[in-house]
């Protein structure tokens, strides 16, 4: 059926999700371990969905979401986001309101959907940087009113 990209951080926990798929019929790619290369590789060959799970570490699976959508060729592969807490979903689909979202009950049954779901336009939200860039530099380094700071080699005009 689908060749599909799982992205979980876990490999003993992904077991359920990479049988839930091969259940339904797909071809699953999964290693444990992300690495800069497989970006490179989804952008030269991508899998016709990506599924994210977000039981393990959300915020990366986020990230990726955003890294796959920022790129024209794995911009039009559809994006199933599985199980994760509430909060952290409602969140996200805020971000990718054209992903699909599901528990691993309905995973199939997602899956199958966004591969003939109409083609419609993809969400490019906005990069991780460029997201803080109304923060002052103080905000990004993490220092809060009344900290007490010691700068070595400092520039000319840091007080400014």
């Amino acid at each position: 059926m689908a060749r599909v990209r799982l992205l979980h951080w876990k490999a003993a926990e992904a077991e359920p999700v990479v049988r839930a798929l091969l259940n339904s019929g797909h071809t699953v790619e999964y290693e444990e371990q992300f690495r800069t290369e497989l970006m490179r590789e989804w952008r030269k060959s991508p899998p016709d969905v990506f599924v994210i799970d977000l039981s393990r570490l959300p915020s990366h699976g986020r990230e990726l979401a955003i890294a796959i959508r920022q790129s024209p060729t794995t911009r039009g592969a559809p994006i199933v986001f599985c199980q994760g807490e509430k909060e952290k979903v409602a969140r996200l689909r805020t971000l990718l309101p054209d992903a699909r979202y599901c528990d691993i009950k309905a995973l199939g049954k997602s899956v199958k959907a966004a591969l003939h779901a109409p083609a419609v336009e993809m969400v490019a939200p906005v990069a991780m940087m460029e997201r803080y860039g109304d923060r002052t530099t103080a905000q990004k380094l993490g220092i809060k009113g009344g900290s007490t700071l010691g700068v070595r080699g400092s520039p000319p005009h840091l007080e400014r």
